[in-house]
Parts: C-alpha cells; sequence; structure tokens
C-alpha cells in the first residue's frame, strides 16, 4: 500500500475528534427554587459539554482449559465502564447547579434520602453522544445511553494565574448503551 491508496480509503478525509454533541432526551432536573439551565436545558448542554467520548464494548471471555492448552469462549458483557464528559460553566453556574440538585434528590448530603422518590424513572434519564461530520450532517454515529445517572461532579480548579475559562468533568453511570445508527444489532 501506498499514501495514494490509504487517501483513496479514506473516507471523506476522515472523521475528526472535535465534532460531536451531547443531548438530552428531556431537561436536566431544576434546581429547587430555581429554575432550569436554560429555557431548553437539554440544546444549553449541547453547547457547553467540551470533551466526551464514544463507550467502549466489551465481551469477557471465558478460559477453558484442555490437556495444558487454553480456548477462549464468548461470555458476557461486563458492567459498562463510567461515561465522563467535560463541561465548560458559565458564570450562572446552571448546569452545575442543575447536576448537584439532581445528585442531591438521589441522595442529600444531610439527611441521607432520596427527595425525588425511590423509583428509579425520578433521577435515570437518558443522553446521547453523536459524531458530526465536516458538512454538519449528524448521522455519522453515536449512542444512545439509558439509565444515566450522575455519580460524581469534578472540581472546578480556580487559579490567580490562568486566564482560562472553567471547566469540570462529570462522571455518569448507566444500565446501557445502544447504536444510534443501530447497525442492524440490538432491534427489537
Amino acid at each position: 500500500m501506498n499514501i495514494e491508496t490509504f487517501k483513496k480509503n479514506l473516507a471523506q478525509s476522515g472523521a475528526r475528534a472535535n465534532l460531536f454533541k451531547v443531548t438530552w432526551d428531556a431537561d436536566l432536573p431544576a434546581v429547587e427554587g430555581g429554575s432550569n439551565p436554560a429555557p431548553d436545558s437539554s440544546k444549553f448542554v449541547e453547547f457547553m459539554c467540551k470533551i466526551t467520548s464514544l463507550p467502549q464494548s466489551s465481551i469477557n471471555p471465558i478460559n477453558v482449559n484442555y490437556q495444558g492448552r487454553t480456548i477462549k469462549l464468548a461470555g458476557t458483557r461486563p458492567e459498562y465502564a463510567d461515561w465522563t464528559v467535560t463541561v465548560i460553566n458559565d458564570e450562572s453556574m446552571n448546569i452545575r447547579k442543575s447536576l448537584e440538585a439532581w445528585m442531591h434528590s438521589i441522595n442529600s448530603t444531610v439527611e441521607n434520602t432520596m427527595s425525588g422518590g425511590p423509583e428509579m424513572k425520578h433521577y435515570k434519564r437518558t443522553a446521547s453522544v453523536q459524531a458530526i461530520g465536516k458538512t454538519g450532517d449528524d448521522n455519522l454515529g453515536g449512542y444512545k445511553f439509558f439509565g444515566l445517572f450522575p455519580t460524581q461532579i469534578g472540581e472546578v480548579s480556580l487559579d490567580w494565574g490562568n486566564d482560562a475559562l472553567q471547566e469540570y468533568t462529570v462522571t455518569w453511570s448507566f444500565d446501557y448503551f445502544e447504536d444510534l445508527n443501530n447497525s442492524g444489532v440490538e432491534k427489537g
């Protein structure tokens, strides 16, 4: 293979890591006594999520020994690895406040209670991450996360010598994900 063959096989000059969007299927929870991060917080978050990833997918092998040799058989999917996003903080801090309110409704810091209700529908949401093409096409690929809730809101570093925008990471736990293009799999 030579460079011209490589270029010919690199469809549309390759997918770019900086072209993506994160969306929510519903607004983030409102801050008690306050409001959502924006009139349409699901769209607001799309612009403030700066870094994320497409999820890892794996199947644990089952090792079977036979006369000193090991063969590997397909096992089951392990627990999914957490999903992380990096959020740009604006001066209102509304996304951070909403995430903190969400976590507080799951388990309060003082009373150790769940205020949103014990049913999973009160705290689990769905969200999607989609790759975007250079022409704006958002059907390149992506994943929808089900049963998603925040497990950690990272610190915001403050520094007199740093003139950058504030940002923080959010770690999410989820039950499973689905391929948005569905690639013919998981069709029910």
